[in-house]
């Protein structure tokens, strides 16, 4: 990282970028580029490590990406703010982000399917008591991404 005062290595101060974020770009392996797909996400922090969860549809190009290369890397960004000055040069730009990667798999129970789609409602709708029909389980897909790198840059206030 170039500019070493804008990187934040304590964890909870890296949580709390990433819990301000309200989209995860999630960049998968095709052909030799990137499939960069921004998601809605949710995550589970333990002992300093770190998982994500995004869910979508049962059928997909992001899903046949998968069956060939289980590796991804992810992108989450907030706090943007264009900051003046009397010239172009002293102009600045407020923000936070994080970025990683890491293996990623379907999860292939509904148990698991559960502690995902949890956590999406936990980041998203804070004080919501999520509670999800046999059905909408049988039918949507969930992604497990156990993070096994990521950092924190920020140029706050």
């Amino acid at each position: 990282m170039r500019l070493k005062e804008r990187e934040v290595k304590d964890f909870g101060k890296m949580l709390g970028v990433l819990e301000k974020c309200d989209c995860c770009r999630v960049g998968f392996y095709d052909d030799g580029y990137a499939y960069i797909v921004p998601m809605n996400f949710g995550y589970a922090a333990k002992e300093n490590a770190l998982t994500l969860y995004f869910h979508c549809a049962s059928e997909g190009k992001k899903l046949d990406l998968l069956k060939k290369c289980d590796k991804v890397s992810f992108e989450a960004d907030c706090s943007h703010e264009l900051v003046g000055g009397p010239r172009a040069c002293d102009y600045t730009f407020r923000y936070a982000s994080v970025m990683g990667k890491g293996k990623i798999t379907v999860a292939d129970t509904d148990e698991k399917k559960l502690i995902g789609l949890k956590a999406l409602m936990a980041h998203y709708a804070k004080n919501m008591s999520a509670t999800f029909s046999e059905k909408y389980l049988k039918s949507v897909t969930v992604l497990v991404l156990e993070v096994t790198e990521w950092s924190c840059k920020a140029n706050e206030k």
